[in-house]
């Protein structure tokens, strides 16, 4: 069984709380890694007590970070992951977005670089543009950025667009691969093409409707 750790930056719900990109990206592709070998553990940081959460497909570490919305808070976040990912022997780590600058030139292991879209275009992006603290400044993100991705064995982008970008502005060691969010084959499975009436029927976004993803008309 081969052991992927994969660390996020923010605090995730349960499968049934469904918020943004993370659900798809951690539960349903877990799920899916699970079938072929792969326990994924998911560790992300919390303002509460630390809790360990298992399921058959895979485990979830919730650890205890003081919240501070200053650079203090991401020097600790990256601290304390260091200290606990050493509890354990992984075989690869997966980091999620720029959270991990401090800890990802520590790492021994085979590390694996994800990133989304709207990290990529980071001048186009309120996030940045408003944060107070400075973490989020743009200057010191691209920074952060262009080391990590240089840093790591393999970048993967989240879509084919988000991939062309890495590569035309980043220019990892190794080219840049796409690997979609895992989907709930449940939900979303081939069917006949034919119930479909062209005249009629137009699907023109799939997503969370929120400001960021530009989905005004």
């Amino acid at each position: 069984m081969i052991k992927l750790l994969r660390l996020i930056g923010e605090e995730i719900t349960s499968p049934q709380e469904i918020k943004g990109g993370l659900l798809p990206n951690y539960h349903n592709l877990s799920t899916e890694l699970n079938k072929y070998g792969v326990h994924t553990t998911i560790m992300c940081p919390t303002k509460n007590k630390t809790t360990i959460e298992t399921n058959k497909d895979y485990t979830i570490k919730k650890i205890k970070v003081p919240k501070f919305n200053t650079r203090l808070w991401f020097y600790l976040l990256n601290k304390t992951m260091e200290k606990e990912i050493q509890k354990e022997d992984y075989d690869i780590i997966q980091l999620h977005n720029f959270y991990y600058y401090w800890l990802q030139k520590k790492l021994r292991t085979p590390n694996v670089l994800t990133i989304h879209g709207c990290d990529i275009k980071l001048k186009e992006n309120r996030r940045f543009l408003n944060d107070k603290s400075g973490w989020y400044s743009i200057r010191t993100t691209i920074f952060r950025a262009n080391k990590m991705v240089k840093n790591a064995a393999q970048t993967i982008g989240v879509s084919k667009a988000t991939t062309k970008e890495i590569n035309k502005y980043y220019k990892p060691k190794t080219k840049a691969r796409t690997i979609y969010n895992g989907t709930n084959l449940d939900l979303f499975y081939k069917t006949n093409k034919e119930i479909f009436n062209k005249k009629y029927f137009n699907i023109i976004f799939v997503g969370r409707n929120v400001e960021w993803k530009r989905t005004k008309i």
